[in-house]
């Protein structure tokens, strides 16, 4: 087949990255449960838990950067390392309600990078409940920060002073709020009708956990040693980001060919990582590549899915225990 090409999408010139976090639990030896840390939720057995963060290019859906480590971890720790091991690219870092705090803010902004995050409603008391009060959708505060952030800010290095920050209130169908804290301050560049798809923009994030866990089983350890658990992690990352961009150019391809029908079409991602699971690995051992690329990317595009704009359904809380065997792995 004639290779297709692949644009690089962006938002109004920025990189949308996601960074988001989730754990894993470890089945694992003596050493891998004191290297992760054990948790007792008071129902089982203690297990080791390990902490996962990844920042996610949204639009491209690419893993830049992410790591396992012990739960102990915080979650603006680990995002700070991902901030400095990728090159920035005018990036716009979307973050959910876990993240948001001011000597964060003040380092993504050092760091060259804007952000978008959701607030959570009990959070920034001083600033949030006022504004809520107002009746405005949207405020640009010069916020002074607190004695405890101050002194938090300086032993970071970080300076102390006031910063101004956009917040916008955002009606969801649902009839929720919610407030997103930005520093896009131009309203006239960012006017205030963009902030709500924007900040919708980050749930391929969770999208990709949900392949991780569920469709690549990212829990399901070929060893018990923290170092077998670390190899089998940043080899599925891996596998991930290299279907994903086996796939990006027949998405593009799929959606020019489907102009005379109602629908838009995409490769079906599930049969893609099914596919990339058995045959992926010959990409690295195979002199002719080029092949094995062909072979893979025309199954891709024979394995179409239209696109359905504008579903949504509500989240389902529910665990589910699974059990992986080390000496049997599933098919699917």
């Amino acid at each position: 087949m004639k290779h297709p090409q692949y644009s690089w999408k962006n938002w109004l010139g920025f990189r949308l990255l996601a960074i988001d976090g989730s754990a894993l639990k470890i089945k694992g030896d003596e050493y891998s449960k004191l290297y992760f840390g054990l948790v007792d939720n008071g129902s089982e057995t203690p297990y080791a838990l390990a902490r996962i963060s990844q920042c996610y290019d949204v639009l491209n859906h690419i893993t830049l950067a992410a790591n396992i480590t012990p739960h102990s971890l915080g979650e603006r720790e680990l995002a700070l390392d991902h901030l400095k091991s990728i090159h920035n690219h005018n990036d716009l870092i979307i973050l959910d309600r876990g993240y948001p705090g001011v000597c964060f803010f003040r380092q993504i902004l050092n760091s060259g990078r804007q952000f978008c995050a959701r607030a959570t409603l009990g959070s920034w008391t001083t600033v949030i409940k006022p504004f809520l009060e107002s009746g405005l959708k949207e405020q640009i505060i010069d916020y002074s920060l607190r004695n405890d952030s101050k002194a938090e800010c300086k032993r970071l290095g970080l300076s102390s002073e006031s910063m101004k920050l956009r917040f916008i209130r955002i009606e969801l169908k649902s009839g929720e709020t919610e407030v997103l804290i930005t520093s896009l301050l131009d309203t006239q560049l960012h006017p205030y009708e963009l902030f709500s798809e924007l900040y919708h923009l980050r749930w391929p994030v969770e999208e990709a956990y949900k392949v991780l866990k569920c469709r690549i089983q990212i829990e399901n350890f070929t060893g018990k040693s923290s170092l077998a658990v670390k190899q089998d992690f940043f080899a599925k990352i891996l596998m991930f980001n290299l279907t994903s961009m086996m796939i990006a150019p027949i998405d593009e391809l799929a959606q020019s060919k489907s102009t005379k029908t109602k629908l838009d079409y995409k490769v079906n991602r599930t049969e893609a990582f099914r596919k990339m699971k058995e045959f992926g690995i010959l990409v690295f051992f195979r002199k002719s590549v080029r092949k094995i690329i062909d072979r893979l990317q025309q199954f891709f595009l024979r394995k179409l899915i239209p696109i359905r704009l504008n579903r949504s359904f509500p989240r389902k809380n529910v665990k589910k225990k699974s059990k992986f065997a080390f000496a049997y792995k599933p098919l699917s």
